[in-house]
């Protein structure tokens, strides 16, 4: 029984190894079709690492790319949006994806929903947790020694960790966001209605609240909220559609 199971393990690493080499294979190809302007061909490989369960920077910084020379630039801002989740401080990343919000409206900005974040959730996560094991720690050694803890020195570890949570909750949200991508994208009171709803502006960012069949409830920059067709949609983070 032994051979058998080396011999499964052996073609187990070795699929492995093709499908690495096939999807590194393809990641290369898109680099090289965007870098050729093959603009649709960019578009196909980049969804066939996508539906492969690839995931990284590179890819959908290269796929925002390959939809803003197509101009389809709501399309290029929500894969730039996604590709800054992985590498918020990309300042490249950030100035095409702020050359591609000036093509969209110039004043996107003031109706957006939030900001792109400057870090990621983890980075954020790892923040807010410094100062709390710093208070932690000044909890264990009173506990333990019955030295007195300064005021000067509780109030800063304090005010920090308050700090450092309101940023991350303000720059990290715990809500989903998506980027709306049709032209003809209008917002619904209920999933039922029928009625014309307010349109939506092309490439704005909206957060996600909720999901019923084929629609999405969002919410817009000035607080309010409604539906929309999962289809009018690109997720920035998650992937609730």
């Amino acid at each position: 029984m032994r051979n058998p199971t080396k011999l499964s393990l052996l073609l187990f690493l070795l699929l492995t190894l093709a499908l690495g080499c096939t999807a590194q294979s393809n990641y290369s190809e898109l680099v090289e079709a965007v870098r050729k302007k093959d603009d649709s061909y960019a578009v196909t490989l980049a969804k066939e690492l996508e539906t492969r369960g690839e995931s990284s920077f590179g890819l959908y910084y290269n796929l925002g790319l390959a939809y803003r020379n197509q101009g389809k630039n709501a399309f290029a801002r929500a894969y730039l949006e996604k590709a800054l989740t992985y590498a918020p401080r990309d300042l490249a990343a950030r100035r095409r994806l702020r050359e591609v919000k000036e093509k969209l409206s110039p004043d996107l900005s003031e109706i957006d929903v939030m900001g792109t974040p400057w870090w990621t959730e983890r980075e954020a996560q790892l923040l807010l947790l410094l100062p709390s094991l710093a208070l932690l720690a000044l909890g264990l050694r009173r506990r333990l020694t019955g030295v007195r803890i300064r005021r000067t020195h509780l109030g800063l570890l304090s005010g920090t960790l308050i700090a450092v949570g309101g940023l991350f909750f303000l720059l990290n949200p715990p809500s989903q966001r998506a980027v709306i991508v049709s032209s003809s994208a209008r917002i619904l009171p209920d999933p039922t209605s029928e009625a014309n709803g307010m349109a939506l502006h092309q490439g704005v960012l909206v957060e996600v609240m909720d999901k019923q069949r084929h629609f999405v409830e969002i919410r817009l920059g000035d607080g309010k909220t409604g539906w929309v067709r999962n289809a009018e949609l690109v997720p920035v983070t998650g992937q609730v559609f």
